[in-house]
């Protein structure tokens, strides 16, 4: 490194005029900072719209991909809440070193918790939505419970009364499911669903091939089954307290915007295959 040069320890993602500092996937800490994908974090970001002078809210906001762009496309207020304790130095540093610590605020909260009655006209959510065997101490940022809506259902349950008037609420999952319906669809049965990779869903079966390094995987398989389920896919989802006003945009709309290239572990986006890199190896266990 030449003399003034300065070198990042974390990686640095260069997006859509922003700087933003998170976790690496090869970094195996429980309680990691969510690495930002090109199909997760960037694509929420490029795919959720608000207004100038509209208040936001991002949950689970990690490095605070979505909160930051939307500050800075005009949003008068966002607030960004997270329960790892370790996201609060990084979204500090995010919203510095991109000039909008003026614009955001950061609460460590779990969900809707600690917001004081405040109200926002846009939602957006990249909840730990991965299901996963109970007990296999999976990353802290994915853990979705064994069926992968643990966070999701209680999203589910609140967002509308912390909505204001012709609300949005913008968030990604994967959903198990079978050929007649996905678990997700239930939880919010009013919302627009739309795919995201043109190949929609994986066989259970190798999904859960993935985490046989977790106990109880066989068991969990077979509760799965006995649900009903037997596929995973991934899904924007979006939903409105007022139909009428909702300017749908499909998610895949926003894929088209990403380049391959948005980050350095672009080898595991873009489909649900390439997507099964991120469960393995498994992560630490203390």
């Amino acid at each position: 490194m030449a003399s003034g040069e300065a070198c990042a320890l974390t990686p640095v993602i260069a997006f859509d005029g922003l700087f933003l500092k998170c976790d690496s996937p090869s970094l195996k800490l429980w309680d990691r900072v969510f690495p930002i994908h090109d199909d997760e974090s960037l694509l929420l970001a490029r795919w959720a719209t608000a207004q100038p002078g509209e208040r936001v809210l991002e949950i689970g906001a990690g490095a605070g991909v979505a909160a930051l762009r939307l500050a800075s496309q005009g949003a008068s207020k966002v607030i960004a809440t997270d329960i790892n304790t370790r996201v609060s130095d990084y979204f500090a540093f995010n919203a510095a070193l991109n000039g909008l610590t003026d614009r955001v605020e950061y609460v460590h909260a779990d969900i809707f918790a600690g917001l004081n009655g405040e109200k926002f006209n846009v939602i957006v959510s990249n909840p730990p939505f991965v299901p996963v065997p109970n007990g296999s101490h999976y990353f802290l940022h994915s853990d979705g419970g064994p069926f992968g809506t643990a966070i999701l259902e209680r999203v589910a349950a609140e967002w509308r009364k912390h909505m204001l008037p012709a609300g949005r609420l913008y968030t990604l999952a994967l959903s198990l499911g079978n050929a007649q319906s996905w678990r997700i669809s239930s939880l919010f049965p009013d919302a627009y669903f739309s795919a995201i990779y043109g190949e929609p869903h994986l066989d259970l079966a190798e999904f859960v091939r993935q985490f046989g390094w977790a106990d109880g995987v066989d068991e969990w398989h077979g509760n799965l089954r006995d649900a009903g389920y037997d596929r995973i896919g991934y899904f924007g989802l979006a939903a409105s307290t007022n139909e009428a006003r909702f300017d749908w945009r499909e998610p895949r709309s926003a894929v088209q915007e990403i380049s391959n290239g948005a980050t350095p572990w672009s080898y595991c986006s873009w489909s649900m295959a390439a997507r099964l890199r991120r469960y393995v190896p498994p992560p630490p266990q203390t």
